[in-house]
Protein backbone atom coordinates (compact mmCIF):
# COMPACT_ATOMS: atom_id res chain seq x y z
CA UNK A 1 0.00 0.00 0.00
CA UNK A 2 1.46 3.26 -0.95
CA UNK A 3 1.85 6.09 1.64
CA UNK A 4 -0.62 9.28 0.36
CA UNK A 5 -0.65 12.28 1.80
CA UNK A 6 -3.52 15.26 1.70
CA UNK A 7 -2.67 19.09 1.17
CA UNK A 8 -3.24 19.60 5.01
CA UNK A 9 -0.96 16.27 5.55
CA UNK A 10 1.25 17.65 2.85
CA UNK A 11 1.60 21.12 4.56
CA UNK A 12 1.85 19.43 8.20
CA UNK A 13 4.76 17.13 6.85
CA UNK A 14 6.89 20.37 5.17
CA UNK A 15 6.49 22.36 8.01
CA UNK A 16 7.76 19.32 10.47
CA UNK A 17 10.52 18.39 7.77
CA UNK A 18 11.51 22.26 8.25
CA UNK A 19 11.95 22.28 11.74
CA UNK A 20 13.61 18.55 11.94
CA UNK A 21 16.05 20.51 9.65
CA UNK A 22 16.57 23.17 11.45
CA UNK A 23 16.71 20.93 14.61
CA UNK A 24 18.95 18.61 13.31
CA UNK A 25 21.45 20.73 12.81
CA UNK A 26 21.42 23.16 15.35
CA UNK A 27 21.86 19.81 17.98
CA UNK A 28 24.86 18.04 15.76
CA UNK A 29 27.62 20.13 16.57
CA UNK A 30 29.12 17.25 18.71
CA UNK A 31 28.86 13.62 19.85
CA UNK A 32 27.96 14.37 23.39
CA UNK A 33 25.79 16.35 25.11
CA UNK A 34 27.40 19.99 25.67
CA UNK A 35 25.17 20.96 28.41
CA UNK A 36 26.00 18.78 30.68
CA UNK A 37 27.76 19.20 34.34
CA UNK A 38 30.40 16.93 35.34
CA UNK A 39 28.85 14.52 37.88
CA UNK A 40 31.16 14.39 41.25
CA UNK A 41 32.30 11.47 42.35
CA UNK A 42 29.23 8.82 42.94
CA UNK A 43 27.84 8.69 46.47
CA UNK A 44 24.36 7.38 45.78
CA UNK A 45 23.71 4.62 43.50
CA UNK A 46 20.62 4.96 40.83
CA UNK A 47 19.26 2.54 38.73
CA UNK A 48 17.67 3.71 35.77
CA UNK A 49 15.13 1.25 32.89
CA UNK A 50 16.87 1.84 29.52
CA UNK A 51 15.74 0.37 26.49
CA UNK A 52 17.61 -2.74 25.50
CA UNK A 53 18.33 -1.34 21.25
CA UNK A 54 21.18 -2.65 19.79
CA UNK A 55 22.07 -0.35 17.35
CA UNK A 56 25.72 0.88 16.59
CA UNK A 57 24.11 4.45 17.74
CA UNK A 58 24.40 2.77 21.30
CA UNK A 59 27.72 1.60 21.08
CA UNK A 60 29.13 3.60 23.73
CA UNK A 61 26.17 3.15 26.27
CA UNK A 62 27.32 -0.47 26.04
CA UNK A 63 30.84 -0.48 26.01
CA UNK A 64 30.67 1.82 28.71
CA UNK A 65 28.20 -0.45 31.06
CA UNK A 66 30.51 -3.32 30.00
CA UNK A 67 33.44 -1.41 31.41
CA UNK A 68 31.60 -0.45 34.37
CA UNK A 69 31.87 3.33 33.65
CA UNK A 70 28.21 3.66 34.83
CA UNK A 71 29.07 2.14 38.10
CA UNK A 72 31.93 4.65 38.56
CA UNK A 73 28.95 6.73 38.49
CA UNK A 74 26.51 5.45 40.36
CA UNK A 75 23.84 4.10 37.45
CA UNK A 76 22.72 0.96 36.95
CA UNK A 77 20.94 0.51 34.13
CA UNK A 78 18.14 -1.85 34.04
CA UNK A 79 18.37 -3.04 30.44
CA UNK A 80 14.41 -3.71 29.09
CA UNK A 81 13.72 -5.07 25.36
CA UNK A 82 11.06 -3.14 23.78
CA UNK A 83 9.44 -5.26 21.13
CA UNK A 84 8.88 -2.63 17.71
CA UNK A 85 11.58 -0.36 16.06
CA UNK A 86 12.41 2.83 17.49
CA UNK A 87 9.37 4.43 17.05
CA UNK A 88 8.15 2.54 20.45
CA UNK A 89 10.95 3.75 22.32
CA UNK A 90 8.70 6.69 23.00
CA UNK A 91 5.61 5.25 23.85
CA UNK A 92 7.68 2.62 26.40
CA UNK A 93 9.12 6.13 28.45
CA UNK A 94 5.60 7.69 28.34
CA UNK A 95 3.85 4.24 29.85
CA UNK A 96 6.26 3.94 32.25
CA UNK A 97 8.13 0.66 30.98
CA UNK A 98 11.26 2.40 30.60
CA UNK A 99 12.96 5.48 32.13
CA UNK A 100 14.51 7.17 29.48
CA UNK A 101 14.17 6.03 25.44
CA UNK A 102 16.76 6.93 22.75
CA UNK A 103 15.34 8.71 19.98
CA UNK A 104 15.74 10.53 16.55
CA UNK A 105 14.21 14.38 17.46
CA UNK A 106 11.85 13.90 14.72
CA UNK A 107 9.63 10.84 17.14
CA UNK A 108 10.13 13.50 20.23
CA UNK A 109 9.10 16.19 18.01
CA UNK A 110 5.75 14.53 16.66
CA UNK A 111 4.89 13.14 20.09
CA UNK A 112 4.96 16.33 21.33
CA UNK A 113 2.81 17.72 18.56
CA UNK A 114 0.38 14.56 19.60
CA UNK A 115 -0.14 15.65 23.15
CA UNK A 116 2.60 13.04 24.70
CA UNK A 117 4.95 14.48 27.14
CA UNK A 118 8.22 14.02 26.41
CA UNK A 119 11.64 16.46 25.66
CA UNK A 120 15.01 15.40 25.08
CA UNK A 121 17.45 15.80 28.17
CA UNK A 122 20.67 15.13 26.47
CA UNK A 123 22.36 14.26 22.72
CA UNK A 124 22.89 10.35 21.95
CA UNK A 125 25.31 11.46 18.91
CA UNK A 126 25.40 12.55 15.67
CA UNK A 127 25.49 11.08 12.38
CA UNK A 128 29.06 11.04 11.10
CA UNK A 129 30.05 12.63 7.72
CA UNK A 130 31.29 9.54 6.37
CA UNK A 131 31.37 5.96 5.99
CA UNK A 132 27.80 3.94 5.92
CA UNK A 133 26.23 4.38 9.35
CA UNK A 134 22.58 4.33 7.74
CA UNK A 135 22.49 3.28 4.54
CA UNK A 136 20.03 2.51 1.98
CA UNK A 137 20.68 -1.24 0.78
CA UNK A 138 19.60 -3.60 -2.14
CA UNK A 139 19.73 -7.12 -3.11
CA UNK A 140 22.92 -8.06 -4.54
CA UNK A 141 20.84 -9.06 -7.75
CA UNK A 142 19.20 -6.48 -7.96
CA UNK A 143 18.62 -3.93 -10.82
CA UNK A 144 18.18 -1.05 -8.93
CA UNK A 145 20.79 1.64 -9.75
CA UNK A 146 19.99 4.99 -8.93
CA UNK A 147 16.92 6.23 -6.88
CA UNK A 148 14.80 6.77 -10.35
CA UNK A 149 14.87 2.91 -10.13
CA UNK A 150 12.81 2.58 -7.07
CA UNK A 151 9.98 4.42 -8.79
CA UNK A 152 6.83 1.65 -7.95
CA UNK A 153 9.13 -0.10 -5.94
CA UNK A 154 9.07 -1.23 -2.18
CA UNK A 155 11.98 0.14 0.30
CA UNK A 156 11.42 -1.33 3.96
CA UNK A 157 12.17 1.37 6.67
CA UNK A 158 11.93 0.52 10.25
CA UNK A 159 9.10 2.76 11.03
CA UNK A 160 6.66 4.95 9.35
CA UNK A 161 6.38 8.66 10.16
CA UNK A 162 9.94 8.52 11.76
CA UNK A 163 12.82 9.71 11.11
CA UNK A 164 14.16 7.61 8.26
CA UNK A 165 10.81 8.06 6.89
CA UNK A 166 11.67 11.62 6.56
CA UNK A 167 15.10 10.68 5.23
CA UNK A 168 14.26 8.35 2.43
CA UNK A 169 11.51 11.08 1.47
CA UNK A 170 13.94 13.47 1.70
CA UNK A 171 16.37 11.70 -0.34
CA UNK A 172 14.16 10.91 -2.94
CA UNK A 173 12.85 14.49 -3.39
CA UNK A 174 16.75 15.58 -3.86
CA UNK A 175 16.89 12.99 -6.94
CA UNK A 176 14.01 13.68 -8.57
CA UNK A 177 11.84 10.92 -7.04
CA UNK A 178 8.01 11.56 -6.02
CA UNK A 179 8.29 10.16 -2.27
CA UNK A 180 4.67 8.95 -3.10
CA UNK A 181 6.09 6.97 -6.23
CA UNK A 182 7.67 4.44 -3.77
CA UNK A 183 6.07 2.25 -1.05
CA UNK A 184 7.44 1.83 2.49
CA UNK A 185 6.90 -1.30 4.95
CA UNK A 186 7.90 -1.15 8.08
CA UNK A 187 10.30 -3.62 8.64
CA UNK A 188 12.67 -3.76 12.00
CA UNK A 189 16.64 -3.82 11.84
CA UNK A 190 17.52 -7.22 13.03
CA UNK A 191 15.37 -8.34 9.99
CA UNK A 192 16.51 -5.77 7.22
CA UNK A 193 19.18 -8.56 5.76
CA UNK A 194 16.43 -11.41 5.65
CA UNK A 195 14.09 -9.30 3.58
CA UNK A 196 16.40 -7.98 1.06
CA UNK A 197 18.41 -11.32 0.75
CA UNK A 198 14.60 -12.96 -0.23
CA UNK A 199 13.48 -10.25 -2.30
CA UNK A 200 11.08 -9.14 -0.04
CA UNK A 201 11.88 -5.72 -0.94
CA UNK A 202 13.45 -3.69 -3.38
CA UNK A 203 15.60 -1.74 -1.37
CA UNK A 204 16.18 -1.43 2.55
CA UNK A 205 17.23 1.54 4.66
CA UNK A 206 19.71 -0.22 7.37
CA UNK A 207 21.89 0.93 10.89
CA UNK A 208 24.61 -0.64 11.85
CA UNK A 209 25.18 -3.49 12.83
CA UNK A 210 22.77 -4.78 10.74
CA UNK A 211 24.28 -2.87 7.53
CA UNK A 212 27.47 -4.69 8.10
CA UNK A 213 25.60 -8.24 9.12
CA UNK A 214 23.50 -7.74 5.20
CA UNK A 215 26.24 -6.88 2.86
CA UNK A 216 27.74 -9.64 4.14
CA UNK A 217 24.60 -11.71 3.14
CA UNK A 218 25.12 -10.36 -0.30
CA UNK A 219 23.06 -7.06 0.16
CA UNK A 220 24.98 -3.84 -2.59
CA UNK A 221 25.18 -0.20 -1.46
CA UNK A 222 22.69 2.17 -3.22
CA UNK A 223 23.80 5.39 -0.98
CA UNK A 224 25.57 5.42 2.05
CA UNK A 225 24.32 8.67 3.81
CA UNK A 226 21.22 9.43 2.61
CA UNK A 227 20.37 11.22 5.75
CA UNK A 228 22.74 14.21 4.25
CA UNK A 229 19.77 15.00 2.03
CA UNK A 230 18.23 16.59 5.20
CA UNK A 231 21.48 18.45 6.71
CA UNK A 232 24.85 19.04 7.32
CA UNK A 233 26.27 18.48 9.43
CA UNK A 234 23.97 14.94 9.79
CA UNK A 235 21.06 14.51 12.10
CA UNK A 236 21.08 13.58 15.39
CA UNK A 237 19.49 11.73 17.98
CA UNK A 238 18.61 12.33 21.77
CA UNK A 239 17.81 10.56 25.35
CA UNK A 240 14.24 11.13 25.67
CA UNK A 241 11.70 11.25 29.32
CA UNK A 242 8.89 12.60 30.39
CA UNK A 243 8.45 15.95 32.55
CA UNK A 244 8.14 13.52 35.34
CA UNK A 245 10.95 11.64 34.99
CA UNK A 246 13.40 14.32 34.35
CA UNK A 247 12.18 16.46 37.34
CA UNK A 248 12.00 13.19 39.87
CA UNK A 249 15.19 11.54 38.47
CA UNK A 250 17.01 14.47 38.07
CA UNK A 251 20.01 13.03 40.01
CA UNK A 252 19.94 10.09 38.43
CA UNK A 253 19.72 11.62 34.89
CA UNK A 254 22.93 13.78 35.20
CA UNK A 255 24.87 10.93 36.80
CA UNK A 256 23.73 8.78 33.63
CA UNK A 257 24.93 12.02 31.50
CA UNK A 258 28.37 12.29 32.80
CA UNK A 259 29.11 8.33 32.61
CA UNK A 260 27.66 8.58 28.64
CA UNK A 261 30.36 11.38 28.53
CA UNK A 262 32.75 9.45 29.95
CA UNK A 263 31.82 6.55 27.83
CA UNK A 264 31.96 8.37 24.80
CA UNK A 265 35.66 9.47 25.64
CA UNK A 266 36.99 6.37 25.99
CA UNK A 267 34.80 4.79 22.81
CA UNK A 268 36.50 7.52 21.09
CA UNK A 269 39.91 7.75 22.60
Amino acid sequence: MQLKMTRSSRNAAAAAALAAALLLTACSGGDAPSDAAETPEATETHTLKIADFPVMELAALFAGRDAGIFDEHGVTLDAIEISGAGAAMIPAAVEGTIDIAPSNVLSVMVAQQNGQDVQCFALITRRPAEGRPLALLVPGDSAVKSASDLEGKQVAINALGGANDLIMRAWLDSEGVDPEAVTFVPTEFPNMSQVLSSNNVDAALTDEPFTTQAIAQGAKVLEERPYQAIAEPPACSCWAATTQTITEKADALAAFVAAMNAANDEVNA
